[in-house]
């Protein structure tokens, strides 16, 4: 799954570079309101970027508890190595 979202991304980055650039060219000709509305777009699209990737790190972050959880061997409910707080369920 976080393959696909590196695709999307990607796809993302390009799309908001694109309606950046298409932005900048109606301010330089003088079209406010359409300018405002299409840099409003690409502001959405870079809010997307934010939230795809801030979920990507907090999946890698949820693994890496999950596996100091798994090293739970002697049963006390607390992993072995990595910080004691982590408890096992």
């Amino acid at each position: 799954m976080p393959f696909d979202d590196e695709k999307k991304i990607k796809r993302l980055k390009e799309k908001e570079a694109k309606l950046v650039s298409r932005g900048n060219k109606a301010v330089d000709e003088g079209r406010d309101k359409r300018a405002d509305r299409i840099l409003g777009r690409a502001a959405k699209v870079e809010n997307r970027i934010i939230t795809l990737e801030e979920k990507g790190k907090m999946a890698m972050r949820n693994d890496a508890i999950d596996k100091l959880r798994n090293l739970d061997t002697d049963g006390t409910g607390y992993a072995k190595v990595g910080p004691s707080i982590i408890k096992n369920k």
